[in-house]
């Protein structure tokens, strides 16, 4: 009977610290959706509806001047704006070897120009400018960037919910948005 109860005990306890360690060591991070109940608009911005997610029909052209629509595209986008120095293209080198072998996150170089840097740009980054909006009007009227912040990339998810601003020039940032990638990117295998 003792051994009975001593054998029980043995299987029983490792189960359930297992059971209890992975219930406890679940991370339960959410990357927050911005502007589900209000946006703040740039003055000479267009009204813009809520919740808000970006317009589709936001168009870019790319280095061979074909109009593309990546908003179209469901999978993540990040989009880096106005790249002004080697430091940021290798960050933005950082995010895409990162996630170089995934189809489901996009990588694009925002800027009205195609500028040359000494540090190489990868391939898998596609290099767009705006097609008939001005830089200014996509980043203050369609991103919604803050001109009171330095940031300068923007994490977009599959429903063109903005997800997260960053500024590249800082390590710990291009960190934050190669983590918050990650964990939108399992959130929507596990759904």
């Amino acid at each position: 009977m003792k051994k009975n109860v001593i054998l029980v005990i043995a299987i029983v306890l490792p189960v359930l610290g297992v059971i209890i360690f992975n219930f406890f060591s679940r991370s339960h991070f959410t990357i927050p959706v911005y502007y589900q109940e209000s946006v703040i608009q740039s003055e000479g911005c267009e009204q813009l509806s809520v919740p808000y997610s970006i317009s589709e029909k936001l168009a870019f052209q790319n280095e061979e001047t074909l109009t593309i629509y990546p908003m179209k595209d469901r999978g993540l986008k990040i989009f880096g704006i106005s790249p002004r120095s080697d430091f940021y293209i290798s960050e933005f080198n950082k995010i895409s070897d990162t996630f170089f072998d995934r189809a489901d996150v996009t990588l694009y170089l925002f800027d009205t120009v195609f500028t040359s840097f000494k540090v190489p740009i990868s391939g898998s980054i596609k290099q767009v400018k705006p097609e008939i909006l001005s830089l200014e009007e996509v980043v203050e009227c369609q991103f919604l960037f803050d001109a009171k912040t330095n940031n300068n990339a923007l994490l977009v998810d599959g429903q063109n919910r903005i997800r997260g601003y960053y500024d590249l020039l800082k390590r710990e940032e291009t960190d934050s948005l190669i983590i918050e990638t990650k964990i939108l990117l399992r959130e929507s295998e596990l759904n």
